[in-house]
């Protein structure tokens, strides 16, 4: 009799090993592999439980990244075992940084623990955002390029009554003055080069002789 109680016994804890041997393990894959932040990526999943949103002894699927206790990034509910299990769900790539990360989808199966095969990870590759992504998200823009500086109009006073304008440049009232301008307008020593000598010398000449000329009212 004990011998046929052992044999009874054996054959459910056997039944029960084949079942779990028949059973794949939840595989979670990504449309993309690399993706930057703010990005739509979609989320597919094969071998999972089944879930029926009217039967509270069923659970979700639910995404997350790089922890199985971390933020839920979306939810999706597996189709039966005779489908294979399977889902489809979008995510948005959430803020952070750089590199690779684990995209895990975990489910919790009846009494609570993990479903058989769970949690399934992939990795997925995270780039920087770029700025407009970073300008939504509430990062703040660059600031705009500040425009050129556009010189304002120099005034052009008008005269008092009764007076009369002022000139720029009062010209030398005597032929001295006039000559002696000449000379320090036109100096031979300033020029670099024999030829620029020889030029600044006849400017200088030509200054002094139209310079010497009587003018009226000058002495």
């Amino acid at each position: 009799m004990l011998l046929m109680a052992l044999g009874l016994m054996a054959v459910p804890v056997t039944a029960v090993g084949v079942a779990y041997a028949c059973t794949a393990l939840a595989v979670a894959e990504t449309n993309v592999r690399t993706a930057a932040v703010g990005d739509t990526v979609t989320v597919t999943g094969k071998f999972f439980a089944p879930h029926d949103p009217a039967d509270i002894r069923t659970a979700p699927a639910i995404v997350r990244m790089d922890r199985v206790d971390g933020p839920a990034l979306a939810q999706a509910s597996p189709t039966s075992n005779s489908a294979g299990g399977t889902f489809s769900v979008n995510i948005t790539v959430p803020a952070t940084d750089a590199g690779e990360h684990v995209v895990i989808v975990t489910q919790a199966g009846i009494n609570g623990a993990p479903a058989y095969g769970t949690p399934a990870r992939t990795v997925l590759r995270v780039t920087p955002a770029p700025a407009a992504a970073q300008a939504a998200a509430g990062a703040p823009a660059p600031a705009p390029a500040p425009a050129p500086a556009v010189a304002a109009p120099l005034a052009t006073p008008f005269p008092a009554a009764g007076t009369s304008p002022t000139p720029a440049r009062t010209r030398p009232r005597t032929r001295s003055q006039r000559i002696a301008s000449c000379k320090r307008k036109y100096r031979v020593s300033s020029a670099k080069t024999q030829r620029g000598r020889r030029r600044m010398a006849s400017k200088r000449r030509s200054c002094i002789r139209a310079a010497s000329r009587p003018r009226t009212g000058s002495s």
